[in-house]
């Protein structure tokens, strides 16, 4: 593929995409210098920031599709870019996943201990909702207990006042 055409594929990409412009422009310029280094019988890549360094030359990369070859060339930049201290061994890597997996573990256990306060807080809502109850149910009671011995007093007093009258 020639230069121009690898440029009007990615330009196209990019405002399907929506990137930027000065992404865009990152892409082309990085276009260039591959372009730059192929004309010159190949691309040696090597960084003094612990990336190891690859060689692309046409010969091996010929087959690819254009994308793949972009795409492994923005990666191989971002690896080029990016400070040692970032470049995490899989230890490293592996020690972070560890954490927020127990992270995770921790969550769920919090979630499992919500769930028994939740249900705590239901079964008590019941037993306040059945007290309440109980309570109006004994009120009534009352009252009505209170009613009949108030006509059951009043109705004596009137039976008795019968008898003394007659």
């Amino acid at each position: 593929m020639l230069l121009s055409e690898l440029k009007d594929e990615v330009d196209a990409k990019n405002v399907v995409a929506g990137i930027s412009t000065t992404c865009s422009q990152k892409i082309n310029n990085r276009l260039k210098w591959v372009a730059v280094g192929l004309e010159q019988g190949g691309i040696h890549q090597g960084s003094g920031n612990g990336v190891t360094g690859s060689s692309a030359t046409l010969s091996g990369n010929e087959r690819l599709p254009g994308s793949v070859l972009l795409t492994r060339e923005r990666l191989l930049e971002r690896l080029r870019w990016m400070p040692h201290s970032e470049q995490y061994s899989l230890t490293v890597v592996n020690t972070k996943v560890q954490a927020w997996q127990e992270e995770v573990d921790r969550a769920r256990q919090g979630q499992r201990d919500a769930g028994g306060k939740l249900s705590f807080l239901e079964e008590h809502m019941e037993l306040e909702k059945c007290y309440r109850e109980l309570t109006d149910l004994l009120f009534v009671q009352a009252v009505t207990t209170r009613l009949n011995a108030f006509y059951y007093w009043r109705d004596m007093k009137k039976a008795r006042c019968m008898c003394r009258i007659a």
